[in-house]
């Protein structure tokens, strides 16, 4: 009888979840980024892996779906004939189209002017507003991290001590750190942090778990100064490891983010590649990818043949992890193809008034409905509509302006009259355009005329709105004619 070794098995169940956990990670991070980004990204992994190719169909090229029998058996024949690794076929556009190839890249200008400031390079403290209104959240909560977000520095870096927070608004510390925890979980990643160690510590932490990251912990919490210092010695003689091990952990610690937040220029102007593309058809509006558009990546038959006849261990470990690589990006990517589209098809089945009535047709959407309707978490939906923007015959929009802050009917009752932040703004729009030019309206009479449509909001809402809008105030739009 075969004796098992339950000391193995529990080895090989802590790879095989360290491995997935790394999947999920590695996933998560292509559904975050824009579709210009994902194109670098993948350019700059195929530059250093042999493995991944991004580019046109050629015959050195072999599909993922060929790979299944390659990975371990070096033996197996592989495929002669090349199939890009794409969504699946029947997402794709028509060969004869009724949008031209130069609808699907475009410049921030040709974003709609209402969503203009969308396309442009948002402000930390806005984007992180806006993180913060799609929250689940009560309204003191609500006012405690804007109080936080207010208080993070340019860097990312919350200069607000949470308690000082507390006096000012009568709670208590404890619910401070609780909205603190949330919103240093919003993109980007570790935003709130107080100082540099917490915001190594929120990364590591994010990170699976492995002896390597537990070491680097350890020496955060407990020698900061030393590692500060890069006193090598008095590591050394506190920790018990050998010297290689501390090695790999300082170079672990120097590789990690040194602030939350890296600023953009506010004039520059995005490139916009709308992820996904509306049309109406016969039977309705449907919702596509933009393949033509979406990175094709391939894996190289070369690099498999000369991974079949690598002998040195040396080369055998060089394709092995290049291999596995290639086959979790293209895993990530059908993953994100896959979200993206359930996204899409999900929002504009809701949206249907908007694109048949346009904006003051927008109803509010939020993150919990639709990671229930998807069976995803709600941070997942979270990036999945970051930087992702949508080809409509309306125009083109990023995919957040369809989830709005809720603008609550006089009353606060949620009821199917209730107007999303984006519809509220095309009101206010709409106001002022047909507004008396001789006794333009005022802010306050905006509030007062949006009150009779049964929505309660504040004046400095409206003000703010208006300057979203670029309109400028009353006193300045006066006309004598």
């Amino acid at each position: 009888m075969i004796k098992t070794d339950n000391s193995l098995e529990f080895s090989l169940s802590q790879k095989q979840s360290h491995v997935l956990a790394l999947r999920q990670q590695q996933s998560l991070k292509l559904l975050q980024l824009s579709a210009v980004e994902l194109n670098q990204a993948l350019n700059e992994v195929a530059e250093r892996n042999p493995f991944l190719d991004v580019k046109q169909n050629d015959e050195n090229l072999a599909s993922f779906e060929d790979l299944n029998n390659a990975y371990d058996l070096y033996d197996n024949d592989i495929s002669s004939h090349p199939v890009e690794i794409t969504p699946d076929e029947n997402t794709k556009l028509e060969s004869n189209g009724r949008l031209s190839q130069s609808d699907f890249i475009l410049k921030s200008s040709a974003v709609d002017p209402f969503f203009e400031n969308d396309a442009k390079a948002q402000s930390l403290h806005d984007s992180l507003l806006f993180e913060l209104n799609l929250a689940s959240l009560s309204v003191k909560d609500k006012e405690i991290g804007e109080w936080l977000i207010d208080g993070i520095d340019d860097d990312g870096f919350l200069q607000t001590r949470p308690e000082d927070i507390a006096f000012k608004l009568s709670c208590t510390e404890d619910e401070v750190l609780s909205v603190l925890k949330l919103i240093q979980h919003f993109d980007p990643r570790g935003v709130g942090s107080r100082n540099v160690k917490e915001f190594l510590l929120l990364q590591l932490k994010d990170e699976s778990s492995s002896p390597l990251n537990s070491l680097c912990i350890m020496m955060l919490e407990q020698y900061e100064d030393l590692v500060i210092r890069h006193d090598f010695k008095g590591l050394k003689n506190n920790i018990k490891c050998d010297d290689e091990t501390l090695k790999k952990a300082l170079t672990k610690l120097a590789s990690l983010k040194p602030r939350p937040y890296i600023q953009i220029a506010k004039s520059q102007e995005l490139d916009v590649i709308p992820d996904l593309i509306v049309q109406r058809g016969n039977l309705g509006f449907k919702v596509e990818l933009n393949t033509d558009k979406l990175p094709k990546v391939f894996i190289n038959k070369k690099c498999l043949k000369l991974r079949r006849q690598a002998k040195d261990p040396k080369d055998i470990r060089f394709f092995k992890d290049n291999f596995e690589e290639a086959k979790f990006i293209i895993s990530g990517l059908s993953r994100r193809y896959e979200t993206l589209l359930n996204l899409g098809q999900f929002i504009f089945k809701r949206q249907e008034n908007f694109l048949l009535s346009g904006k003051n047709a927008l109803i509010p959407l939020t993150l919990k409905e639709c990671a229930l309707a998807l069976g995803v978490h709600e941070s997942t939906v979270s990036r999945a509509i970051s930087q992702k923007y949508v080809l409509t015959p309306l125009g083109t929009f990023p995919l957040k302006s369809f989830f709005a802050v809720k603008i609550k009917n006089i009353g606060g009752k949620t009821d199917e009259k209730e107007k999303s932040g984006t519809a509220v703004l095309a009101l206010i729009e709409n106001l002022i355009k047909n507004e008396d030019k001789r006794k333009p309206l005022s802010d306050s009479k905006i509030v007062m005329l949006l009150e009779k449509e049964g929505i309660s909001i504040a004046r400095r809402t409206v003000a703010k709105y208006r300057e979203k809008l670029r309109i400028a105030p009353a006193s300045e739009r006066k006309s004598i004619f």
